[in-house]
This record gives structure tokens, sequence and C-alpha cells, in this order.
């Protein structure tokens, strides 16, 4: 497979500068908190480079000026400050890049839903009853939330999320929170039959197919299973991970890039 989209990294930029962010907030003076702030989120880098409407040098500038008294014992910090406005400016690129690849019809973003300890799912289990399944658990749950919280950071604003018919896939497009989900036959596990594999891919190819001439700048997003991502793409992918594939006019996944899952930032008491 040729793998498209290699600004997508498999530790995001996002998570790293989330970490640095917390970093500063431990070091700044308190009189320089106003400038950190900046660098908390992507959304609110985005937000004040855009309000402010200034080029990166300009912004340069500015920050160099209203940190020259602190520049001797905090020269340092000044260089830590630049270096996460430029990794920042290059998350949104990479963010831009997915939103806009997925508002085509050449693309989808397939989900292996949240993480749900355990393997297949216990005897004699029904789908009608999700107390008798393989569920996500309190992590899984919180995986599923982050993940929404992520893709709509990196620009995606309007999509339409289709589940697999088993509750641990519909309990993630629940909480992916892209206003509800609809239900896909074509996303059902034969993890139970694996036998019918080429059988299901294929159904969910027609499915791709039909959905790309309709969808418009909607993003797709499928939740399913490894097994089917696996016939789909070749790539066995963990709970949470993601997959954007290039697809054929008859749904066929020509290339892709693996999205490992977003972590989830570590949350630390004020200081």
């Amino acid at each position: 497979m040729i793998c498209i989209g290699c600004g997508l990294q498999r530790t995001t930029t996002a998570s790293l500068t989330g970490r640095l962010g917390l970093v500063f907030s431990a070091s700044v003076p308190r009189t320089a908190h106003w400038a950190t702030a900046i660098w908390r989120s992507g959304d609110t880098v985005q937000r004040q480079v855009g309000e402010l409407g200034l080029p990166l040098w300009s912004l340069h500038e500015r920050m160099r000026s209203f940190l020259k008294p602190f520049r001797k014992s905090h020269m340092k910090f000044s260089k830590i400050i630049l270096f996460s406005l430029l990794l920042n400016l290059g998350f949104f690129a990479q963010a831009n890049d997915l939103s806009e690849k997925l508002q085509s019809s050449d693309y989808v973003l397939l989900m292996r839903h949240a993480l749900a300890p355990g393997v297949g799912d216990p005897a004699n289990y029904s789908l009608e009853d999700c107390k008798t399944q393989r569920n996500l658990d309190t992590v899984g749950r919180a995986q599923a939330r982050y993940i929404g919280e992520w893709l709509k950071a990196q620009g995606i604003r309007a999509a339409e999320v289709y589940s697999s018919v088993w509750c641990r896939c519909k309990d993630t497009a629940t909480l992916l929170n892209f206003n509800g989900y609809k239900v896909e036959s074509a996303l059902a596990s034969f993890f139970d039959n694996p036998e019918k594999g080429k059988d299901s891919n294929a159904k969910l190819q027609t499915f791709i197919a039909d959905k790309i001439k309709l969808k418009g700048t909607k993003v797709l997003i499928l939740v399913t299973h490894h097994v089917n991502i696996l016939e789909f793409v070749g790539e066995n992918i963990a709970s949470g991970d993601m997959v954007l594939a290039k697809v054929n006019p008859k749904g066929v996944a020509t290339s892709y890039q693996l999205i490992p899952r977003p972590t989830i930032p570590l949350k630390t008491s004020p200081g």
C-alpha cells in the first residue's frame, strides 16, 4: 500500500504541544501567562492568529518585544514558546489537510470502536441486548469522547457517521458527538464467520461507492470492527485507531493512512 497524507504523524503534534503547554504553565513568569495561554490548544492558536491578522514574522516580533524584559533570565523559555508556535502552525496545516481530503469524494474515515476489553463476544450474546455483548469500558468511553473532540479540532464540523449494529460501535459513534449516527449492515462484524469476509467487504465497498456520490462536503465516518478494516485495507488496527482511506468510484481502497488514536492529555492541578 502507498502511504498518503504523510503529514499525519503517528505521534500527533496536538498531543505534543498539549504536553508542552503544561510545561509552559509551570515555567512562565506570571506576567507572561497571557502569552502562554495562546499555545494551550490548537483552536486557540488558530483563532488568535486569525483575529490578529498577523503573518508569522509579525507575531514573532511582537512576542520578542513583549518578552524583552525577561530575555536574560528566560531566554530558553522564549525559544520554547517560538518552537511551540511553529509546531502548532504545522499542526494546522496537517489538520486542514485531513479535513480537506475528507470533504472530497475521494476519501473516507474508518474507525475501529474504542476500547472494549476482551475478544469477540460472550457465548449466546444477542445483538438486541447490549448487556450480553462485549462493551466499552470507562477508558473506552473516554477515548471515544476525546477522539470526537480531536476530529473537530482537525476542522471536521459536519459528518455523516455510520456504525455497526454492535453496541460497542454504536456507543463509540454516539460519543463522537456528530449529531447522531445511522446503523449500517455493511459495517457488521464477521468475526464469528470469517468465511464471510470477502462478501462483507464487497458490501462495504458498494456502500462507500454509493455514499461518496451523495455526501457533498460532509465527512464520511464509518465505525466498525478490526476484521472489517483488515479486510478493507489489509491493516490490523488497535481500538480507537482510524484509517484515512482513498477510494475509487467503486468504493475500493487504493491507498490509506493509519491514524493512531490521539492520546488523551493528562490533567494537572493548578499551580
